[in-house]
């Protein structure tokens, strides 16, 4: 590993810039040919990547150039990671609008939830120079404009064998307008030894989940306007001891060149009910999001509440707790953001203000282990960014980008407030939180046909969990941290072979331990077929190595490298495509590294990656 490092370092040492013009003209246009589907992917800056949507675009786009998703339970049960930052360090926009998570566990993260039949393009940024950006960069969804033309487009995706769901999709648009309705069915997936949920994760029964939605929007002229409603039931979370029971997101926007004004509220239900629990819990959550946004500016408000209550008997008497998980919590931001494009060197500046309101009357609760904490904060999140960009021949460049950027805490960390029965330690959030600071150097070498990127992040106050005792009681809590996080990414792109990797080392340079919930170093290698007749073929391996390095004051666990075999086909013929896809093709037992104790209801559970089953699809 260490003579890798070594040549990595020289190779992108020896690209002297990078120019992102060079790599915007259409001949330079990056081409990957993915699974049985084409995406296209265009160099913006360094740290950024802007590419369309295909219907496989969770499964792919996300899991490369440093990005991956982790699993935590069924399809719609994922999260975003990202060179060593995770959850709600990076923020997630569609086309400029927040959309919070309303369940404390991320059980809606907004990356699965999204309908990429009606989306054009996703933008992946690793920097902090944009006025939405969190703490470690920005995913941006951008809808696809409706036009003016008849058109209709419709997928459909079915698994069979050890995952069993559908997909469907449709979209209707004409004279300016569209609509577009989805609907996904389901059921807990087997494991390759064959085990199901209710074998491993204690399910009663077999449920299934679903979700619905209809999205609509219109532009006449400079004006556009939208709205969705989407409903999710039964999704299944087997890394927790509950599971989403119901969530319903609506949204609605207006925009006037450029300018936009939307909301969207979120009601939440998980329970334990699914389970054969012997101690039953229940959440009901709530977040109303108000917000406006442009090119130089984001500004919104955020109303969050949620409620838990555990049930159980304790000495042969009921017991019920009930907790203000999060105390009705108001939080305003408002951040200004400008580019100096002065080539070869790129200047991104942002400034901005949060403030956090909670209820008064939960005060007390934090006080028993923080006397300093108050219901009231205010942060100033800013970014200071500059890049060094230049082409050193027609088909190589390279480039180089220095960064500090500071973003407050995210709610969770300051807020959340859970006792539990039986001795179990109560989970409270530290008011007092201070806002990390995030200081990233980043080198990059660019040719058409290979991606080269070395990274090092230096954090003062990160946010990690800690366990404390005070009076005889035990806590999960907060801290401040200092980390160091390094690593790289590499893309390969040829005619018949594709290939991406990525490493990151992580270290808590405060506890000299290793950082928690840190991906170990994965490869995936793709070889495609020529195309004949309208048909190509793939086959893909995709390899993570053991990750060994876990912080064991979390009891966070080793776990053990594994292998996958993917292969596949597709056929197009007229505006007709058809695919076929065998996942997990020797049908491997294997599971992704993950953290146990990061949620005040965690289940402690491994959650198996599925066994073997067979993907079809249609697209017109």
């Amino acid at each position: 590993m260490k003579y890798v490092w070594i040549f990595c370092s020289m190779v992108v040492l020896c690209g002297f810039g990078y120019n992102p013009e060079l790599f915007a003209a259409p001949d330079t246009l990056k081409v990957y040919d993915l699974d049985p589907v084409s995406v296209m992917a265009t160099r913006i800056h360094v740290g950024e990547e802007e590419s369309p949507i295909t219907k496989d675009y969770a499964s792919q786009i996300l899991t490369q150039n440093g990005f991956s998703v982790i699993r935590k339970g069924i399809g719609l049960a994922n999260d975003l990671y990202t060179d060593g930052f995770k959850r709600g360090d990076i923020t997630v926009v569609i086309d400029g609008e927040h959309y919070p998570n309303s369940c404390p566990n991320r059980m809606d993260s907004p990356i699965t939830r999204i309908n990429p039949l009606e989306m054009e393009s996703i933008l992946l940024s690793k920097t902090n120079t944009s006025a939405a950006c969190g703490l470690s960069g920005l995913v941006t969804f951008k809808r696809a404009l409706p036009r003016e033309d008849l058109r209709i487009k419709a997928g459909f995706t079915a698994d069979l064998g050890h995952q069993e769901n559908m997909d469907g999709t449709i979209l209707l648009e004409s004279h300016q307008h569209q609509v577009t309705g989805r609907y996904v069915y389901g059921r807990g997936y087997k494991t390759a030894h064959g085990k199901d949920f209710t074998a491993l994760y204690g399910y009663t029964g077999e449920p299934t989940y679903q979700l619905r939605e209809i999205t609509w929007q219109g532009r006449p002229g400079e004006w556009q306007y939208g709205g969705m409603i989407a409903v999710t039931t039964d999704v299944m979370f087997p890394y927790l001891r509950m599971d989403e029971r119901e969530n319903v997101l609506w949204n609605t926007f207006l925009a006037y060149k450029g300018h936009k004004i939307y909301v969207n509220r979120t009601y939440h239900l998980m329970n334990s009910a699914l389970r054969a629990e012997a101690m039953p819990m229940e959440t009901k959550a709530t977040n109303l999001t108000i917000g406006l946004t442009g090119a130089h500016y984001d500004l919104y408000y955020r109303r969050w509440d949620a409620d838990n209550t555990i049930s159980g008997m304790m000495m042969n008497q009921p017991v019920q707790i009930n907790n203000d998980l999060i105390p009705n919590l108001g939080r305003f931001s408002a951040n200004l953001h400008h580019t100096f494009d002065l080539q070869p060197v790129q200047i991104s500046l942002k400034l901005g203000v949060t403030h956090d309101q909670i209820d008064e009357n939960r005060l007390p609760f934090y006080k028993s282990l923080y006397p300093e904490a108050s219901d009231h904060r205010w942060f100033i999140p800013f970014a200071v960014g500059l890049s060094y960009t230049k082409a050193v021949s027609s088909r190589l460049a390279g480039g180089i980008s220095a960064e500090v950027a500071s973003e407050p805490p995210q709610p969770e960390y300051l807020y959340i407030a859970v006792q539990r029965p039986m001795g179990k330690p109560t989970w409270m959030g530290r008011p007092d939180l201070k806002a990390p600071l995030r200081a990233t150097l980043r080198l990059q070498w660019t040719h058409p046909h290979l991606r080269f990127t070395i990274f090092g992040t230096h954090v003062w106050d990160y946010v990690n969990l800690t366990s404390v005792e005070h009076d005889q009681q035990p806590y999960m809590t907060y801290r401040n941290i200092d980390g160091l996080m390094a690593g790289f990414n590499l893309q390969v792109d040829w005619p018949y072979l594709s290939a991406n990797a990525s490493y990151i080392w992580a270290e808590n340079l405060t506890q000299n331990t290793p950082l928690a919930e840190i991906p170990p170093f994965q490869v995936q290698t793709t070889l495609k077929s020529p195309h004949y007749n309208g048909m190509s073929g793939f086959l893909r391996h995709t390899y993570a190595d053991a990750q060994t390095r876990v912080d064991d004051s979390l009891n966070e666990r080793v776990t053990p490298h594994w292998n996958r075999v993917d292969a596949g086909m597709a056929y197009q013929t007229g505006m007709v495509k058809w695919s076929l896809e065998v996942v997990n093709l020797t049908n491997a037992v294997y599971y992704q590294h993950l953290s146990y104790l990061r949620d005040p209801f965690a289940a402690g559970n491994i959650v198996y990656e599925p066994g073997r089953y067979v993907r079809f699809s249609i697209a017109y």
